[in-house]
Parts: C-alpha cells; sequence; structure tokens
C-alpha cells in the first residue's frame, strides 16, 4: 500500500520570493510617501497664514493697524515656527511662515524654508512667494500657486 504524502506549508524558497518582493515594494512605497508627507507640510503651512488674508485686506481698506493680532493669527502653529506680518509700508507688505522642522522641504540640511503671501499695493492682489525649497522653482514639493 502507498501513502501519498500531502504538502504541508511553503518551501524556503519560496518564503525568500514573498520577501524579496516586499523589499521591492517597499524601496519604491517608502520614498514616494516622505515626498507625500513633505508636500503635504508645505500645504498646511500655506494654510495656515491663509486665513490671515481677509483680515489684512479688511484692515488695508480701512487704513487700520496691520499686525499679527488685527489679522488674526497665533506667532507660531504646528506647522509655521514663526508668522510674521508686514504692514502696507514694508517692502513687500503680506505674511510670512517660517516651516517648523521642514526637514525634506529645504534645500539644504537645517535650512530654512519659508512661505509668504505677499501684497501688491497698487492691484490689492496676493501672491505666493517661497524661499529654501529643495529643487528652487522647480521643486516638487511647492504649494499650487507659489513661486520660488
Amino acid at each position: 500500500m502507498m501513502i501519498k504524502k500531502v504538502q504541508q506549508g511553503f518551501t524556503l524558497i519560496e518564503l525568500m520570493i514573498v520577501v524579496a518582493i516586499i523589499g521591492i515594494l517597499a524601496a519604491i512605497a517608502i520614498p514616494a510617501y516622505q515626498d507625500y508627507v513633505a508636500k503635504s507640510k508645505a500645504g498646511a503651512a500655506l494654510s495656515d497664514i491663509r486665513g490671515g488674508l481677509t483680515a489684512f485686506e479688511l484692515l488695508a481698506s480701512e487704513d487700520g493697524t496691520i499686525d499679527l493680532a488685527g489679522v488674526g493669527l497665533a506667532s507660531a502653529t504646528g506647522n509655521c515656527s514663526n508668522i510674521a506680518v508686514a504692514p502696507l509700508t514694508a517692502t513687500p507688505p503680506g505674511i510670512t511662515c517660517t516651516v517648523a522642522k521642514p526637514g525634506r522641504l529645504a534645500a539644504t540640511t537645517g535650512g530654512t524654508v519659508t512661505i509668504a503671501l505677499q501684497r501688491n499695493n497698487t492691484t490689492g492682489l496676493f501672491t505666493c512667494k517661497t524661499t529654501g525649497f529643495a529643487g528652487g522653482a522647480t521643486s516638487k514639493f511647492l504649494p499650487a500657486g507659489c513661486t520660488q
């Protein structure tokens, strides 16, 4: 009488192939995830200062005192280590965020990254200007509508 032996479990080769495939997928996914986190950090920092634009413009039209308290922003947030407001007499006037812990955003290790909403006093329009981003004007981390 012949007894048929049933295969149980996986062979070592099969397990090694699965581990290799997981390693390849991780090598592709981790840098893409880190880029996604960096880009969202830049967008969140811009969002933190964008809320002050309406109050800034209202104070500008009423000849009010344009300062941090007047535009309703905190001096720092989780995304901005420092938020500064420049009045209409400054060149250029607007709101600037120094990004807290910029990491991959910065062009140099430990570098400073800023995102500013600058007002054109002639037209009253705001433009987004940045400094210190890795990759400069072609940076993949720049928020939509911002320039270096």
